[in-house]
This record gives C-alpha cells, structure tokens and sequence, in this order.
C-alpha cells in the first residue's frame, strides 16, 4: 500500500512523514505540487477545490491513498474555517497547518499529527467518534484538538481493515509511540 503526501508549499514534513511511516502498514512517497485555481473568501482558500487536485495526483503516482498539506487557511461549503477535509471515495484528504501554529512549542507536530490522522481515518472510512479521546472525534477548536489522543480508540480501530492499515504489532507499536511521540 501506498500513501502520496502532496506539499503544496515547501513545507518540512519530515517528522510527520517519520510518524505515518511508523504508525501505518505502508510506504510513503513526497511529492510537490502547485495549487489548482480555486474560490477564495478573504485570506482563505476553498478546501474542496484541492480536493480534486489531489485525486488526480493521487491516481496520476499511482497510490492507494493522498494527503495534501497546506499551510493556507481553509474553508469548506457554509464552514468558517477547517482544519481539513476528506474524500473517502476518491481516497484523498487534505490538512491545513494554518491555525495549528504554536510558537516555541511542540503542539505544532502535535497538532499536525492527529489532524493527519483524523483525515486519513476519514479517508480509511471512519467517521467521527464520539469518544472525545479518540483522533476521529470532531474538534472545532485547536484546544479540542490538543485534548485528543493521536491514535483510533478501539472502537474505530476495529472498523480499520486491519491487514492494510494498521502494523500486524500493536503492543510494539503502542509502547514505540509513547516513547517516540
């Protein structure tokens, strides 16, 4: 299996690209890209217009899923604002890193990781949970976001296909995050 990360601006990833890789069954390949035309609303750019841009990249590298990366704020339909957006269909989502800037702290890489995640449960076929721990529950708000754990609870870790996703050691894994994240 194969996840295609899309920059659309050179933005480090490094460390997000070493958790995706340790949390997930497969490899991960980088690829820039430039921004499609899209709909703004004042400094915000239209979520769903990357959308497509990111499947076609994504069918084009020949990879099973996509997560675009931005660091422009988004939005989406009658939304304010979104930390980022999911085709399940088209096996793509996108993440802003916009409002997940935290100056002199580590909740940035944080902060990136579980959006990442949440957008990619979204993209493996979960939907939000109600566990307010879980990464697949809804935040509105970067301090909900920052009280949420980076991986699925077990509940929505049984709706993963488990032999794509997730590693075949999860108490290897879970001892490796604690320590590495």
């Amino acid at each position: 299996m194969k996840l295609l990360l899309i920059l659309f601006e050179n933005i480090e990833v490094n460390s997000l690209k070493d958790f995706l890789t340790r949390r997930f069954n497969f490899e991960i390949a980088e690829v820039k890209s430039d921004y499609p035309i899209y709909n703004v609303r004042g400094a915000q750019i239209s979520a769903n217009d990357l959308i497509p841009k990111i499947w076609a990249k994504r069918i084009k590298e020949r990879a099973d899923f996509a997560l675009g990366v931005t660091g422009r704020d988004l939005f989406a339909n009658t939304s304010n604002y979104v930390f980022g957006l999911a085709s399940p269909d088209k096996k793509v989502g996108l993440v802003s890193l916009s409002r997940l800037y935290d100056p002199g702290t580590e909740l940035f890489l944080d902060r990136s990781i579980k959006e990442s995640m949440h957008e990619l449960g979204h993209v493996f076929g979960l939907e939000h949970c109600k566990n307010k721990s879980c990464v697949m529950n809804l935040s509105n708000s970067v301090q909900e976001l920052d009280h949420k754990s980076k991986d699925f609870c077990s509940t929505c870790q049984q709706i993963l296909p488990k032999e794509k996703i997730l590693p075949s050691k999860r108490n290897k894994w879970n001892k490796m995050i604690e320590k590495k994240f």
